[in-house]
């Protein structure tokens, strides 16, 4: 089988973007895959990771919060997120401005609150907080075959780097060599308490990744984004990550969530060149066992 017949029923549903979807498969049949991008919360993650610790507002656990944080954390998660965030009628430009008001209250209210170091690796040294994060069949699998094929994996999400580290070494997958983590980093005083903002200036959110953000990371050079670069995300901006450009070839991912609404799949239809959509749960399975498997072949015949 062919990766066209492999992917065909994720392809989109308008007959130009499946034209664009096919032309890339066949560059990645002819080319294997150079660069892995991924979004981290539901996409490596499955949509019951909800309640995860992940983005920055969600260290809510009741051992360390007040009943004042968790509900105040909800509401704006209700308030900017679900009823601005990921509406997709609105302008990406203002959603975007919804997002950084967001976050500035999300890092005021850990100020508020007594966020601090010993706070954060208290709440992750225990097992049962890191086993609250479940990922999608196949996501360890997929990064053994590019550890084995020497592709490195840019793992770029809106949430805690400082908690996404944890949870991959807890998984058995520690950031190094291979896999390199774009995130926001919170920043502490030599006491340890929160100093209120982040190691770095820029705050990313949904709709603020972009290829700016990699570069300051983990530096200019360390990962060649020509080629084809694959991209997995779960919502409209993670679309953005990398751009085209020319010598490169970006082959779009998404996961869209259930219970979505026809307007959002024309969205992500637009954004992403395959959509796996609800409870599909075979995505990196299909990934890990055909194209993963096909990557490696590729990188051996080079």
């Amino acid at each position: 089988m062919n990766l066209r017949q492999i992917f065909g029923p994720y392809f989109p549903r308008d007959e130009r973007r499946r034209t664009i979807t096919a032309q890339k498969l066949d560059a990645f049949e002819r080319g294997g895959i150079g660069v892995v991008c991924t979004d981290f919360d539901w996409t490596l993650t499955t949509e019951d990771g909800v309640n995860s610790p992940l983005l920055p507002g969600y260290i809510d656990d009741p051992r360390f919060r007040t009943d004042a944080y968790i509900r105040w954390n909800r509401e704006m998660f209700e308030q900017y997120w679900l009823s601005c965030g990921m509406d997709t009628s609105l302008p990406l430009a203002e959603r975007s401005r919804t997002c950084d008001i967001w976050f500035e209250k999300i890092f005021a209210l850990h100020r508020e609150c007594g966020t601090s170091r010993h706070v954060l690796d208290d709440f992750l040294s225990r097992p049962e907080t890191l086993e609250l994060v479940d990922f999608r069949p196949g996501v360890f699998e997929f990064f053994s075959t590019c550890k084995q094929a020497s592709i490195p994996i840019l793992v770029f999400s809106a949430g805690l780097g400082d908690v996404i580290e944890r949870v991959l070494a807890y998984k058995g997958t520690p950031k190094g060599e291979f896999l390199h983590i774009i995130a926001n980093y919170f920043a502490f005083e030599s006491d340890g308490s929160f100093r209120g903002q982040l190691r770095s200036s820029d705050v990313i959110h949904p709709y603020t990744k972009n290829e700016h953000h990699i570069e300051k990371h983990i530096g200019a050079g360390v990962v060649n984004l020509c080629g084809n670069i694959v991209l997995f995300g779960d919502a409209e901006g993670d679309a953005a990550m990398i751009e085209n450009a020319p010598g490169r070839t970006v082959l779009r991912i998404g996961f869209l969530e259930s219970g979505h609404s026809e307007d959002m799949r024309r969205a992500y239809e637009e954004a992403f060149d395959l959509v796996f959509r609800g409870p599909d749960i075979e995505a990196f399975s299909l990934c890990a066992e055909w194209m993963g498997k096909y990557a490696w072949k590729k990188r051996v015949e080079v």
